[in-house]
């Protein structure tokens, strides 16, 4: 009993995934860091590391009066989810195999081609940085040489700026910065006027000269139903139970009510900021501020 390559590889197109590779395990496999991101180590002696890439594009802008969900955090639960299943099919055929989560996947899937641009994310020759890796180590298989296929795909960051020029955050050099690792706390004052989406941010990405400028359909959300805690059980299915939270949702739905002008909604955010905890409350009472203020201007005028 065993599985081939091939088969690997079809059950992880037929999934969904958009790619698939095989990378060499000798570097992840003496990393320091493995034993903390990746449980299956010390159980078995990986012969490489499967490399699964799934593709997606930014959302389109939401009609007024609602939100668009970020497509990458839907490319992410995807992939987590079938990943586990391609992990539990090596494993019914009688091979090893541990999906591993950690941070080195950009590096483990430069190896089979693609760059890391100055914005920190992995751009794959297809599909730009619009990609989720997942990563499975296993003994079912043995790595490819993809020496001549980097050489005849080779593209590089072109260094033009644009990502650093477009980042309301100034994260391009400094990840730390990068709103994305604001979203799921007290959102800086200065960062919310730059919420645009749930759950996350591709600002430079869309910036970049090497990314594609399609657009897909969006997924998306009234501000009302946001607010009056709606959507949480769909938004989980899609999303993930450990991104979608309460809290999260309402904060970015008072924020986004703000910055587009949504004076119909100020009381009832009126009344988010009076009887939520932290740091829902700050968020409202911002959002509510700042509608208070617009309402004025417009009134003056």
């Amino acid at each position: 009993m065993g599985i081939s390559r091939e088969e690997i590889i079809k059950y992880a197109l037929d999934l969904g995934f958009s790619d698939v590779r095989f990378a060499d395990a000798n570097d992840l496999v003496n990393a320091p860091s493995l034993s903390a991101p990746c449980s299956c180590a010390g159980h078995f002696s990986p012969t490489c590391v499967i490399v699964l890439f799934s593709d997606y594009l930014p959302a389109q802008t939401a009609p007024k009066g609602s939100i668009s969900l970020s497509p990458y955090y839907i490319a992410s639960n995807f992939s987590y989810h079938a990943g586990k299943k391609i992990a539990e099919y090596i494993e019914q055929h009688g091979a090893n195999a541990a999906l591993c989560q950690h941070l080195w996947a950009k590096k483990i899937a430069v190896k089979t081609g693609g760059f890391i641009g100055d914005n920190g994310f992995y751009y794959h020759e297809r599909f730009g940085s619009y990609v989720c890796i997942e990563t499975i180590l296993t003994d079912a298989a043995e790595p490819v040489d993809y020496t001549q296929n980097i050489k005849d795909n080779e593209k590089k960051c072109l260094h033009c700026g644009r990502c650093t020029a477009a980042c309301p955050s100034g994260a391009v050099g400094n990840i730390e910065n990068c709103l994305k690792t604001h979203l799921y706390h007290k959102i800086p004052e200065h960062l919310r006027p730059c919420i645009y989406q749930l759950f996350g941010c591709e600002i430079c990405q869309n910036a970049c000269p090497q990314n594609s400028q399609s657009r897909t359909q969006a997924h998306t959300y009234t501000l009302e139903g946001l607010i009056n805690g709606e959507y949480k059980k769909e938004l989980k299915k899609i999303a993930g139970g450990n991104l979608v939270r309460a809290n999260r949702l309402v904060s970015q739905a008072v924020i986004y009510a703000a910055n587009q002008k949504e004076y119909n909604l100020a009381d009832q955010i009126k009344e988010i900021a009076e009887s939520s905890q932290e740091p829902v409350r700050t968020h409202a009472l911002w959002a509510y501020e700042k509608l208070c203020e617009k309402n004025r201007e417009a009134a003056d005028k």
